[in-house]
């Protein structure tokens, strides 16, 4: 058994165009919200869940989390504002790594690719 089915486009090809464009924007926009989101939701995150014992609490505080967009990517960017940031994250010869950055990442990699493959309809 066979089923076929076809269509035809009663409008002019710009139209389809503008409603491709359109929706590409809206995606993007869609992408953009949902990276902001995750980047708040991931600086929470580490400033909470940081395995080390403040002395001072900058090194918590300093965490960060930010969404840089471009015109057509995104990139989800955790890192520490403190110098000794590398330290805590890797550790010395006299201290072992208490690492942060990397287990967030790991916490919330398929959450965010779980979140755009419904943005767009996977």
């Amino acid at each position: 058994m066979s089923v076929a089915m076809s269509f035809s486009w009663q409008e002019p090809p710009s139209t389809l165009s503008a409603h491709l464009t359109s929706w590409e924007k809206r995606l993007l926009d869609a992408i953009a919200t949902l990276a902001k989101e995750f980047a708040g939701r991931m600086e929470s995150y580490m400033k909470q869940h940081a395995p080390w014992n403040d002395r001072t609490g900058a090194a918590r505080r300093g965490l960060r989390a930010v969404a840089e967009i471009g015109a057509t990517s995104f990139v989800l960017r955790v890192f520490h504002t403190v110098v000794y940031g590398v330290f805590l994250e890797f550790g010395t010869r006299r201290m072992a790594p208490r690492p942060i950055l990397a287990p967030t990442i790991a916490q919330f990699s398929s959450a965010v690719m779980g979140e755009l493959r419904q943005l767009v309809g996977q």
